[in-house]
Order: C-alpha cells, then structure tokens, then sequence
C-alpha cells in the first residue's frame, strides 16, 4: 500500500483520513490543531482550519501509518510537545504505547533549491523535513508547528478499530486530538520475506 494515498487504494483499504482541524481556547490564548497526510511536505504558513481535530488511520498488520498533527497559536506558546499512549481495541486488545512514535520536524532554515520546487510564501528558504526529537519547544505566534504522528501495527495484532488520543501540550494548557486506527485482517509479511522482484 502507498501510506501517502487518501481514500481507497489499490488493495481496496484507505489509507489515511484526516478530519478537519480544530480550534481550542486555554489560558486565554487560541490553539489552533490541524492534520495532514504523512509524508506532506509542509511550510511554516500553512494554517490549520475546521472545527474538529481528530486522525484516524487504516493499517494492515505488520504495517507503519502515519499523519502530521499541526500546531500553531495566535500567540507565543512556551513547553510545546505531543505526546501520545496506547490505543484500545476490541475484546481488550491493545497496540502497546512503544507502537506509537511522534517526532517533531524540524524545520531546516537555508535550503538551496537546485531545479523546480514549491517556494515558501515569505520568499524564504525555510523546510521542513528532518525528524527529530519530541523535546519541548517555543513556537512564534502565527507559524505552524508540525509533529509526526506513526503507528507500527504489529503482525499477530488483532483486527479490529484501536482509540486512544494524542496531546498537544503547552504553557496555554493541553488540547486533545482523538486517534482512531482501523486494523484490517492481512498481514504485510517482512520485507526481508518477499517474494516481490
């Protein structure tokens, strides 16, 4: 399956549906919540819209989905992290919290474009691309913070839909984001395994 596809794909499974992101008021300040795909390449400018945040993601066993949680403030926000746990299956069935990555990206500050390429809309050469450690961070009102949400659904993991939530914590207060994982009942062998040639 290609995990950077919307909608159905050509094994008939979605990949990835992003609803539409959300607005929460804490300590006075507006944190605005947006998701997007996981391999979308973002820009500091891109504003979250909607008036709901969640992330649901389809998976068979054995595979690694992911989207990108957006942050951004109408005002400085200090101690910005996500953090996230385990999600909560059917008959008790769990995918354990160590399934569950999120790492910020980092945004590299002078690109040197060679060739065609989308252009920041300062004119700057701002990207981000790098994965890098969750640690908290200062984010400057009005610029968009994304993080890099994944989840290793593992082999003998039982199908079903897996809930749980992510959060986005900062010095204005936490903000939820709900997660839901649709574990379908095909397992995508390990690549050291495949046939393919």
């Amino acid at each position: 399956m290609d995990g950077n596809q919307t909608g159905p794909v050509s094994s008939g499974i979605p990949s990835r549906h992003l609803h539409a992101p959300g607005r929460s008021r804490s300590c006075g300040r507006a944190v605005r919540l947006g998701a997007e795909r996981g391999r979308t390449g973002l820009l500091l400018d891109v504003r979250p819209s909607g008036d709901s945040s969640s992330v649901a993601l389809w998976a068979a066993r054995g595979e690694s989905e992911a989207a990108q949680i957006l942050v951004r403030s109408d005002t400085p926000l200090t101690g910005v992290q996500v953090t996230a746990g385990a999600l909560s299956g059917p008959s008790g069935a769990v995918i354990p919290a160590s399934a569950v990555t999120v790492r910020r990206e980092y945004n590299h500050p002078r690109i040197s474009k060679v060739g065609a390429h989308q252009s920041p809309p300062d004119g700057g050469t701002a990207y981000y691309d790098a994965l890098v450690e969750n640690t908290p961070q200062t984010l400057a009102a009005n610029l968009t913070l994304p993080y890099h949400y994944s989840v290793r659904v593992p082999a003998s993991q039982a199908p079903g839909t897996y809930t749980g939530t992510a959060t986005v914590r900062s010095g204005a207060g936490d903000v939820v984001v709900n997660v839901a994982v649709t574990v379908y009942g095909v397992t995508i062998p390990p690549a050291d395994r495949s046939t393919f040639r």
